[in-house]
């Protein structure tokens, strides 16, 4: 969904032009103007109405013109909740784009359409867009998000049926290819999503078989198992968390993070700190080619209360160097636990509510990460936590990961 990107990057439009209208309403978006909808809606409607060779002229300047206009209109609206708007924008978009590009409108769509309620047009959508996909990692996406889905909207009988589905895929894809590359995904990635149903539902040993069933297949991106890690915490599993973290041997930065996480839930203040510690250690004594997650060590020195602030210093001059479209939720997140750590209320609560309005805009989830809540509830001093609360999905029960 780059359309809104490549307008920004339009410098200098003619006075008068579309280019310079479309710019104007983003601008007057992004101060929360009302006027910014209806010069974004009345560009919409001129645009439509002209005769589509004219639009695909000149290397389709006004179509793209249009669909970024659409997109902006439309993440506006979602995040004021208006939802039936949104959808309906973004249905429009889709008929204006070549058919072999309308699938990632109608994807969008959909996880707009199930951001406050679970709806059936929401669900089919992604089932439709997930059984015509003949890519095997781009269909497995859109199940996935379909699962998470179905996980923060407690729909179960829509979570089995699905997992009965990748079941019998990974078992055709088994019997009919040589390659068995797709079929061990597949196997991977309905285990895993059983590993998450007996989570969810206290069956602690059999989620761990199935994990271990998981991994058995096809090594699974880190945050999946993090999200597993951190629900065991939450249900006070603390020593087999410590082996599930300890099982990743790339991420070190956050292995030693959620270690020290751990063992500071478990009473063992000094040897979290001592963890902790080695994750500064790694970041002050890394080479400037090297890559490493920022959010260990910032949450690594919140944790640790140093009074040099490295951690909050890290983010603002990170989020200063870039444009404010290309900074994470995640990282108005930490940025925002960072200021209200130190009761700067005004702060935090800016940057939660950026952050909401990145997910939203996403369609991500109608809350920030769950997990996010258990470190504030750990970090914020606990008189402030009440009025920090809403902007987070609180529990992991059928919740899971938007990642």
């Amino acid at each position: 969904m780059n359309d809104s990107t490549r307008a920004q990057r339009i410098v200098t439009p003619a006075k008068g032009s579309w280019e310079e209208k479309l710019i104007e309403g983003r601008e007057l978006l992004a101060k929360q103007e009302d006027s910014g909808r209806a010069l974004l809606q009345d560009l919409i409607e001129r645009l439509f109405q002209m005769p589509e060779t004219m639009r695909l002229a000149g290397n389709q300047r006004l179509n793209t013109i249009l669909l970024a206009a659409l997109l902006l209109l439309a993440r506006n609206l979602v995040y004021r909740d208006q939802i039936d708007e949104a959808a309906a924008l973004l249905e429009k978009a889709e008929t204006v784009e070549p058919p072999e590009r309308r699938a990632r409108w109608r994807f969008y769509r959909a996880r707009v359409l199930l951001l406050n309620e679970p709806r059936d047009e929401g669900f089919e959508l992604l089932k439709a867009l997930a059984t015509s996909e003949e890519n095997v990692k781009k269909r497995l996406d859109m199940w996935k998000t379909y699962l998470n889905r179905a996980f923060y909207w407690h729909q179960l009988d829509r979570i089995e049926q699905t997992i009965v589905e990748l079941e019998r895929a990974a078992n055709r894809a088994s019997a009919t290819s040589g390659d068995d590359t797709n079929a061990r995904l597949l196997h991977s990635v309905r285990a895993y999503f059983q590993a998450r149903v007996c989570l969810a539902q206290d069956r602690i040993e059999e989620a761990q078989h199935w994990m271990d069933y998981a991994l058995a297949q096809q090594s699974l991106p880190f945050n999946y198992i993090y999200d597993f890690v951190l629900e065991l915490t939450v249900r006070g599993e603390y020593t087999k968390a410590l082996k599930w973290v300890q099982r990743d041997q790339e991420n070190i930065e956050f292995v030693k993070f959620l270690s020290g996480y751990i063992h500071f839930h478990l009473g063992d203040r000094s040897e979290a700190e001592r963890l902790w510690r080695q994750v500064i250690r790694i970041f002050l004594d890394a080479d400037e080619s090297e890559e490493i997650d920022p959010a260990a060590i910032v949450l690594s020195d919140y944790y640790l209360g140093s009074k040099e602030r490295l951690g909050l210093s890290i983010l603002l001059q990170s989020m200063q160097e870039k444009e404010k479209e290309e900074i994470t939720p995640r990282e108005f997140f930490l940025t925002g636990l960072g200021w209200a750590m130190l009761g700067e209320k005004l702060s935090a609560h800016s940057n939660f509510k950026l952050a909401l309005m990145r997910f939203k805009f996403l369609g991500m989830s109608p809350k920030l990460e769950w997990h996010w809540w258990l470190f504030c509830k750990d970090l914020i001093p606990a008189a402030d936590l009440p009025e920090y609360e809403g902007y987070f999905a609180i529990s992991p029960t059928f919740s899971g990961s938007t990642s």
